[in-house]
Order: structure tokens, then sequence, then C-alpha cells
């Protein structure tokens, strides 16, 4: 009978942990020039300047510049998972009150905020590398609104003839025009008082 044979078989390696580095500057790199010039208004050169590399260095971890930026809001949206998880549980006046802390995020977070303002600006075409992107992302947000209103009638705690999906649309215009105007002028608009008063007047309107 042959031996057994003494050689074990090499485990997958693990990629090292400079590559990872690497990647992760390139993605701080490109979240700051994309916010700052937007994604058509920033050269991959002038990226892999950024992070002191060559363009092809950047290629070789992300293949093109289409990818890149599709691997930012991948980022963006795993940093962002554990607000999502916090807000999917709620239901009803409770999940309407909870978006005050999307005020306070993009307050703390001025960068990002910038960044998908930006990015949504750039992508409204069809054909627009994230149209799709933020089509589903609006979608998803104006469902978890229109979901709180009516899992706050089915409580009897909202009003029966408010419309869940006028509320979603009214409030995530509140949200995406409260972000631009505090971009443009940050000491005109106080983020966190603007959000805790629209949605004191919004849930004294839904209880009638």
């Amino acid at each position: 009978m042959p031996r057994a044979s003494n050689t074990r078989p090499e485990k997958p390696r693990k990629p090292q942990a400079r590559g990872l580095a690497r990647r992760k500057a390139i993605l701080d790199a490109a979240v700051r020039l994309f916010a700052e010039r937007g994604f058509r208004g920033t050269g991959i050169t002038g990226l892999a300047k950024e992070v002191g590399i060559s363009h092809v260095g950047l290629l070789h971890h992300f293949g093109t510049k289409e990818n890149l930026l599709h691997a930012v809001v991948v980022r963006r949206d795993a940093e962002q998972a554990e607000l999502t998880r916090r807000l999917a549980g709620l239901r009803g006046l409770e999940a309407l009150r909870a978006i005050e802390l999307i005020g306070e995020r993009d307050v703390h977070e001025d960068v990002h905020t910038r960044l998908l303002v930006v990015l949504t600006g750039e992508n409204l075409q069809p054909d627009d590398p994230l149209n799709g992107y933020f089509r589903d992302r609006y979608e998803l947000a104006r469902a978890f609104i229109a979901d709180a209103v009516r899992s706050g009638q089915d409580d009897g705690e909202i009003r029966a003839d408010a419309d869940p999906e006028t509320v979603a649309a009214e409030v995530m215009a509140f949200i995406a025009g409260s972000s631009i105007q505090w971009l443009l002028d940050p000491g005109a608009v106080d983020v966190t008082a603007t959000y805790r008063d629209y949605l004191a007047r919004l849930i004294a309107d839904l209880e009638g």
C-alpha cells in the first residue's frame, strides 16, 4: 500500500497586511477627493499621487476607477450597518423620532455627508454608474418611513388618513434639503435643532 503523505495541504494565503493597508489608504483618499471634486473631477493619476503610488499600482487594487467608486459606497454602507440595524427594529412614532440620528450622523461625519451629496448629483441619469445604487438607497429609505407610518396606524398612534408614501417623500426631501443647506453654509443651519423641530412638528401632525 502507498504510504500516507506527511505533507499537509497548503492553507490559502491571507491577503498581506501591507496590501490591505494600501487598499484602505486608496479608499480614504478617494472619499476625500470625490467629496471635494466629485468622481468625474478626480483623476486616477492625482488620486494615486495622493496615496504615494503610481496609477498602475492603484489600478492593480481596483481594476478601474468605476470599481473604486463602487468600493467607496460599499465600504460606506458597511460602516453604517449598526445604524441601519438600530433603525430596522423600530416602528411607528419611535421609528420616526429615530430619524434624528441621521442628522447627528451627518454632522459628525461631514466628509461622508458631502461625498453622498456630490455623488448623488453626479448620478442623476439612468446610465450613470451609481444611478441604480442611489435609486435603491432612496427607495429603501422611503419604504422605512412609509412602514413606520403604517405600523403607527396599526398601533393607533398615527391618524388613519395620513398617506405613508406622501410622508416618506416629504421626510426624504427634508433630509436631502437640510444636508445641502448645511454643506453650503454650515454656520447658518443647526442640523440637530432643525431635525428635532421638524420631527416634532411632523409627529404632532401625524398624531392628529
